[in-house]
């Protein structure tokens, strides 16, 4: 398995007891985590990202002196694209001729960028802004737009690459791109390869210009780089897998968060394979805790169709999450627990008592199962009654895991969430 065992590279430990569970204890890694650039911290949603461009020498930041900076809120200009998309092609200083300065009227031959630009011009990328007289348009922001065209044609690494045309009634994929724009095409293209999703509620704003931040995302998919692994989320060894009674495949375990943030919005991917060693199925999914506090870990069960003639399954580096809010103050008491084996149940009951000082919605106790090796054998969650408690009120739950022989279980913890 590509899953490291956290267990083997733990530095140092220390014991971190939760009341939520019966007086058991797990242990965390204590670390430090370092960003490279003092505006781009690890809780920044592109850090990854943005690390993954530093770590293959495409961007050195915004700033190097005193302290680096990556500035992702900047908007991307023509000339910064012009170095950028050439180191992604892994040009380097060394591969350029002294700028003429003669290529564009408006790129002088000081422009910091003219070796790039006049490099970009001379393999074909690019003609510039406009033909008579020629110009660049070094200093204007560069448009999604633009950007998809010139991403696809330095994918392919071929400046005469031009996508299919769309087909009589296809659509582009976003609302705000019809059929006649000019990089339809290219920007449905973008979409198919993966390199976009858009800039949310079915859109793709072609004409809003790229920020620094949004272009690291679109260099690295573009390029296919390594993804700078976010710091120490990762799933950990003790996942089990079963088939319950209505024949679905269950993948449980927990992905555990060793930073000094809570984390929300983790996803986590699984890979299915045959026995040559090819990729059959992907399939994603979150932790039922949607929130990991730092330091702490929760849950997660793919319950899933198995794909046909699959030999083994990986876990996918976790690159995909964001900043989350600290739990509310709720405990959890009264904890009892029952099973039945022979009618394939193990129900857990308790109340959830809220110590915030606000109201807090949408009470949800997360419960996890282990085996007598710490294995996870079930997650499952359920909402307690009522489901919004206030200050110092009790709410009461039943949580039962169903579907399999629960006769391995001899641990159980409760989390809890809500808004």
């Amino acid at each position: 398995m590509v899953i490291r065992r956290f267990f083997e590279r733990l530095i140092m430990l220390f014991v971190m007891g939760i009341n939520m569970i019966f007086g058991t204890q797990f242990m965390v890694q204590e670390k430090t985590i370092d960003a490279t650039f003092v505006d781009v911290p690890i809780s920044h949603w592109a850090f990854n990202y943005i690390e993954s461009l530093y770590a293959e020498g495409i961007t050195k930041g915004c700033q190097e002196e005193l302290e680096m900076r990556y500035c992702p809120k900047n908007n991307v200009t023509r000339a910064e694209m012009a170095i950028l998309l050439l180191r992604g092609m892994g040009v380097t200083k060394a591969d350029l001729e002294p700028s003429t300065g003669h290529v564009f009227n408006d790129v002088k031959i000081n422009n910091f960028a003219a070796p790039w630009i006049e490099k970009l011009a001379a393999d074909g990328y690019t003609k510039g802004c406009q033909t008579t007289p020629p110009l660049y348009c070094p200093d204007r922001q560069i448009t999604r737009a633009e950007t998809a065209i010139f991403l696809l044609r330095v994918k392919y690494k071929d400046p005469s690459y031009v996508p299919d045309a769309l087909g009589p009634g296809e659509a582009t994929g976003f609302t705000d791109v019809p059929r006649n724009y000019f990089a339809a095409p290219w920007i449905k293209q973008l979409a198919a390869e993966g390199i976009t999703t858009g800039c949310g509620n079915g859109k793709f704003c072609p004409n809003d210009p790229v920020t620094r931040e949004q272009m690291a995302v679109f260099l690295v998919r573009t390029f296919d780089l390594p993804i700078a692994a976010p710091p120490d989320i990762e799933v950990l060894s003790n996942y089990t897998d079963y088939v319950d009674v209505t024949n679905y495949f269950h993948i449980v375990g927990e992905v555990v968060n060793v930073t000094e943030l809570p984390l929300t919005a983790i996803e986590i991917k699984v890979n299915f394979y045959n026995e040559n060693d090819q990729l059959l199925a992907t399939f994603d999914d979150t932790t039922l805790l949607s929130t990991i506090p730092a330091g702490d870990k929760a849950c997660f069960d793919f319950a899933i169709q198995e794909p046909v003639g699959w030999d083994y399954y990986e876990f996918g580096t976790i690159n995909e999450w964001q900043q989350g809010q600290t739990l509310p103050m709720l405990t959890v008491n009264n904890l009892s627990h029952s099973q039945n084996p022979d009618e394939l149940w193990y129900e857990i009951k308790g109340n959830v008592t809220n110590q915030e000082g606000s109201l807090i919605s949408n009470v949800r106790p997360v419960g996890t199962l282990y085996n007598d090796e710490r294995e996870v054998v079930g997650c499952e969650w359920t909402y307690t009654d009522p489901e919004n408690l206030a200050p110092g009120a009790v709410g009461s739950f039943q949580m039962p895991f169903l579907g399999r022989d629960f006769s391995d279980v001899v641990d159980f913890r409760i989390q809890v969430e809500g808004q």
